[in-house]
This record gives structure tokens, C-alpha cells and sequence, in this order.
């Protein structure tokens, strides 16, 4: 009865080595830099209702290379998932960070932007998620909204019910301009993009 087994085993060991394949991952296409609503150098600049400034400097982009890994999915299927990080620093934390990386896969139309705001971390597909934003229980889609007398378009807000140790309770973005506003938990403070 062992040996059974140990035959079986090592069978389907063989029969999943023998699966594996070069998978070449392209790199970051310059052409999908389109998606990223900032440049550089660039400052984003919040004020708050008492008047103080928040900055935000987009210091560098960074594209993901081509690259090539071995594939050992029993069918073959492993995404290449790549990638682009706006790497920038701010007015509370003067280290560089990850304020924005836009991820994307070869086997879907999978594209998340995956924000970073002070210490609120969140991500949305406006590809695949924004049809079903409704059945978010943390997020809201307004069609229009006003910050500092400019009006913006497909604005969400997220809602942060999971984290109860972000500084942050929601964040309104939308694809095209990014970060537009956000508001503190304890303090209740909303700082408003100004440019």
C-alpha cells in the first residue's frame, strides 16, 4: 500500500514538473503611462478648512522591467503582473514612499491603482469594479462633485471600515485626476486638492 502511494506521488510530482514552462513577462507599456494622473516633477497641494497646506511631491516613476519566471501551474496559467509606483514624499513624512502603484496582468483586464494617503492604504479596478461600485459596502460614486469651485466627474469615496488604525476615514479620487480630497478621523479635518 506504500508503495502505491509513494508511485502516485512521485507520479504526479513528474506530471507537474513537466508542466512547468518560460513564461516572458513584458515590461510596463509607455503607452499605459496615460493612466497615471500625475507627472513629474509635480507637488499636490490640500488645504484644510483652517487654512494649513498638505503637500505631496512626485519625486519619480518607476516602470517595471521585462522579466521571465518559470511556470509551474498544472495548467499553464501564470500572469505576468506589471506594474508602474509614483514614488513620492510629503509635508508629515519626509521618507520616500509608494504613493500610487498601478498594477496590471496579462490574462485579464485586471488594472488596480493602489493608493497610499498618509497611512490609509486602498486599491480600485475602475476597469472591472466600477460597473459593480454599488455592491461596495465601503465605497460611494458620485457624479459630480465641487472642491475648491472646480467641479469633478465619476468621483468615489472611499470609506475606511476596515483599518481602525488609519488616520483617515475617506478619500475621494476618481481615475482621471487621482486624490482629490480626504478627511482625518479624530480631527475631522477635509483637505481639499487645491490645483
Amino acid at each position: 500500500m506504500n508503495k502505491v502511494i509513494i508511485n502516485i506521488v512521485i507520479i504526479l510530482m513528474l506530471s507537474l514538473i513537466s508542466c512547468s514552462k518560460q513564461k516572458n513577462c513584458a515590461a510596463f507599456k509607455d503607452e499605459d503611462l496615460r493612466y497615471i494622473p500625475y507627472e513629474i516633477p509635480d507637488t499636490l497641494k490640500f488645504e484644510n478648512q483652517q487654512g494649513e497646506i498638505f503637500e505631496i511631491f512626485i519625486n519619480s516613476i518607476e516602470k517595471s522591467e521585462a522579466s521571465s519566471f518559470t511556470c509551474k501551474d498544472l495548467y499553464g496559467i501564470c500572469p505576468c503582473i506589471n506594474y508602474v509606483k509614483v514614488i513620492s514624499k510629503d509635508t508629515k513624512n519626509f521618507g520616500s514612499y509608494v504613493f500610487l502603484k498601478i498594477e496590471q496582468s496579462d490574462v485579464s483586464n485586471m488594472q488596480y491603482f493602489k493608493y497610499q494617503v498618509l497611512d490609509y492604504y486602498f486599491e480600485f479596478d475602475f476597469r472591472n469594479e466600477l460597473p459593480h461600485v454599488k455592491d461596495f459596502n465601503n465605497i460611494e460614486l458620485k457624479d459630480t462633485v465641487i472642491i475648491k469651485n472646480k467641479s469633478y466627474s465619476k468621483v468615489l469615496i472611499i470609506k475606511d471600515i476596515n483599518n481602525p488604525r488609519s488616520s483617515i476615514s475617506q478619500v475621494f479620487f476618481n481615475e482621471t485626476n487621482g486624490i482629490l480630497k480626504f478627511v482625518e478621523k479624530v480631527t475631522g479635518s477635509e483637505w481639499e486638492l487645491v490645483k
